[in-house]
């Protein structure tokens, strides 16, 4: 038994484990190994896809399940297996995805699949930027991913058009149907009904049992559920105020190893 035994440490990845340059600091990564060494159990919580996540993950010590895709999944990255995943409702969408392509077309439609990511908007309005860090990644025909299973879908645009997106979505009464939130002011995400970290946490801790003390940190509104859920939930110190004002704590930002202060002064 460790001194850290019985406790669970969830982090999310974009402005919470990452810096602002996509890197997870050499000092985080020392606080994690001398974690799970001494009895902790520590896993991520990302909007990114199983493939895409690993990437950012070189000398990081992941010995817990994984939330991915903001809560449609839970992933043993060791096993390479998804212990659990909810799925979108693809003919329900299919004609405000077709509205999107249409009308919006400066807008990048992602859609994920337990495959891939496809992004089934026009290659040539594509952002390269975009299109590199979303990898793996392919532009797909939308015709060509309809018999798919979909996971949730990534609309990244400028801030006043994913607004008039966000309001077809509901004046097609689909709202309802599906989970939306923000992962950013440039990132719209489009989910199963269920789907969000807080939900795939309570899933996790089934799994895990009672005995296991869950620590959650983020930054963003696709954190507020499971900062919520979390016996502690923790708030970055460049978080959205309202991720503060639902945290137990409050620690630094995402540019001074935070996840390593977590473990050392709060865990």
């Amino acid at each position: 038994m460790g001194k850290y035994s019985g406790k669970l440490l969830l982090s999310d990845l974009d402005g919470t484990l990452l810096d602002n340059g996509g890197i997870v600091s050499e000092d985080n990564k020392i606080a994690i190994r001398e974690f799970t060494e001494n009895g902790g159990l520590f896993g991520v919580a990302t909007g990114r896809s199983h493939q895409n996540f690993r990437k950012f993950m070189d000398g990081v010590e992941i010995n817990a399940p994984c939330i991915l895709y903001n809560g449609c999944a839970l992933y043993d990255s060791g096993k390479d297996l998804f212990l659990d995943a909810v799925y979108l409702p693809v003919q329900r969408l299919r004609g405000w995805v077709e509205y999107c392509l249409r009308f919006h077309p400066e807008v990048m439609m992602h859609i994920y699949t337990p495959e891939s990511c496809h992004i089934v908007s026009s290659e040539e309005k594509g952002n390269p930027g975009i299109f590199s860090d979303h990898q793996p990644a392919l532009y797909s025909g939308f015709e060509e991913v309809l018999n798919k299973q979909w996971l949730k879908i990534l609309a990244y645009g400028k801030p006043d058009e994913l607004k008039e997106i966000e309001k077809k979505l509901i004046e097609m009464e689909i709202q309802d149907e599906v989970h939306h939130v923000y992962s950013s002011d440039i990132y719209l995400e489009i989910l199963p009904p269920t789907a969000t970290k807080g939900f795939m946490l309570e899933r996790l801790r089934d799994i895990l049992g009672s005995g296991v003390r869950i620590f959650a940190v983020g930054d963003y509104m696709n954190d507020l559920e499971m900062i919520a859920s979390a016996d502690v939930g923790i708030a970055m110190g460049n978080a959205a105020q309202i991720i503060k004002d639902t945290a137990d704590v409050v620690t630094v930002t995402n540019d001074e190893s935070a996840i390593a202060e977590i473990i050392r002064n709060i865990v």
